[in-house]
């Protein structure tokens, strides 16, 4: 077992700077001299087909005040998926692809991935300020296995800073005030009893910390995390006050998931060690009153040496965009006219080599004609969030096919296509969704209050990808 895990900062860092390196990918940028390339989906897209007999609006089992992207996975376009009131993406590291994997402590690169989903749940002051008081994300069938054959179970996290076991309610609702069984209960912790027959889920979403037993550093550390999480962090955006920034939503947690220790009797070397001695989960979300992008990233360990057998232990991470919210009813959205949104963007790009991504910010304005059903997006001046500087080679004019009148996708756009030539060019695509009522913007013109979605693009040749979203507002 790489019990180590020194690249977690772990050893005098704080959850701030962790949250960092999980965003960022440690840090890093693009070339500011390099010239951006420019993304042409073509003048005309195909309108999306109908996804009949499924509900295209937010039903939240947890109930009112909840926000959420839905966990029915109906389909993806163009590697986007719909959910029922979502769209999302991800990507998945490259490093730990390549036969003998030179540092099994950590995970680099990034590539568009499939067939997972990441579902979001936002608990929200509604009615009232629309603070964000409580993030959940439920992640499920990420390519994530711990014994080489089975998925990991779903990880269920709510960034709580208290010590017990986060779940599921029967009707699916989150459930996170369950108290952590003592090490000592070898019922729950089964594996010192079954192996690897024992129940995973046992193991999947405990929150260790904080706790009174001593914690147990890797040999060679003198200082080791003792705390998981301090929870989430909200700043109300400057859109509240005329400007265009959405409110932001932040979290980082430490986790132990898949750790066999937990069943161990305390004392050395029984009990688990520190927090996130198997890997990191973190959440940067961005909201306005009805629609959020949140992008999010885990760092899992994987092939774990109890449960897989020794020697194939390594770490590996996924990261996406899930845009989502209070999506408008097909029915409500307009057949004629058009309408302008501008708004933001966020997202990483990799630019196919080296260990590092950069987690920028760009400018998303948005044209909507609702009588032919094209919607044209265009993103610009990309950045390293916080650093402005530092630019990112990448900018883009999307054209995306809006559901036809009277459809069950009217409030859903998609599109597919590629960058416009040379050794830059990406392929990929886009999706997204209408949120909040109908009304007439500053500019007169009538159309849903938000819009956002979820995007990702890849070169085959220079492995150059990125994977994003962006939120907007009627203008």
């Amino acid at each position: 077992m790489h019990t180590s895990r020194k690249h977690l900062g772990l050893v005098s860092l704080t959850l701030t700077a962790v949250a960092a390196l999980v965003a960022c990918g440690g840090g890093g940028g693009a070339d500011p001299a390099s010239a951006p390339p420019l993304v042409n989906f073509g003048s005309t897209a195909p309108l999306p087909t109908d996804i009949t007999g499924v509900l295209m609006t937010m039903n939240c089992v947890d109930g009112a005040g909840w926000q959420c992207s839905g966990a029915q996975q109906l389909r993806t376009d163009n590697g986007v998926t719909v959910t029922n009131s979502g769209v999302q993406a991800y990507g998945r590291s490259t490093s730990d692809l390549v036969p003998g994997n030179a540092n099994p402590t950590t995970a680099t690169g990034l590539e568009p991935a499939s067939g997972g989903t990441v579902e979001m749940r936002f608990k929200r002051n509604i009615p009232g300020d629309y603070a964000v008081t409580r993030a959940g994300m439920i992640m499920t069938n990420l390519g994530i296995t711990w014994d080489g054959t089975n998925p990991r179970p779903p990880a269920i996290e709510v960034f709580d800073p208290t010590k017990g076991v986060t779940k599921l309610n029967v009707d699916g609702s989150l459930s996170w005030l369950n108290t952590l069984p003592d090490a000592s209960d070898m019922a729950y912790f089964n594996w010192q009893g079954l192996g690897l027959n024992a129940t995973q889920a046992n193991y999947a979403n405990n929150r260790y910390f904080p706790r009174t037993e001593p914690v147990i550093c890797p040999p060679g550390v003198a200082t080791c995390a003792s705390t998981e999480t301090t929870g989430i962090t909200y700043l109300g955006g400057a859109f509240r006050a005329g400007g265009t920034d959405p409110d932001r939503t932040t979290a980082t947690r430490l986790h132990s998931d898949g750790d066999i220790k937990a069943g161990v009797p305390p004392g050395p070397p029984g009990g688990v060690p520190f927090a996130g001695n198997k890997g990191i989960r973190g959440l940067v979300a961005f909201s306005f009153d009805y629609a959020n992008i949140g992008t999010w990233a885990t760092e899992e360990t994987v092939l774990v040496d109890e449960w897989a057998g020794p020697g194939q232990e390594h770490t590996t991470n996924r990261r996406g965009v899930v845009a989502f919210g209070e999506a408008t009813p097909p029915a409500q959205v307009p057949e004629a006219g058009g309408v302008d949104y501008a708004g933001v963007v966020y997202g990483w790009y990799f630019s196919g080599s080296g260990p590092d991504l950069v987690y920028y910010r760009a400018t998303a304005t948005v044209s909507v004609n609702l009588d032919s059903r094209q919607v044209a997006i265009r993103i610009s001046n990309a950045s390293q969030d916080g650093n402005s500087t530092i630019t990112v080679p990448l900018a883009a004019e999307v054209t995306t096919g809006l559901g036809a009148k009277g459809s069950n996708v009217a409030n859903y756009f998609t599109g597919a296509g590629s960058t416009s030539s040379g050794a830059d060019a990406m392929t990929g695509g886009i999706g997204g969704r209408f949120f909040g009522p109908v009304a007439a913007g500053r500019s007169g013109n009538v159309g849903p209050a938000e819009i956002a979605g979820s995007f990702s693009l890849l070169n085959s040749t220079t492995k150059a990808s990125t994977v994003g979203g962006f939120i907007a507002r009627r203008q």
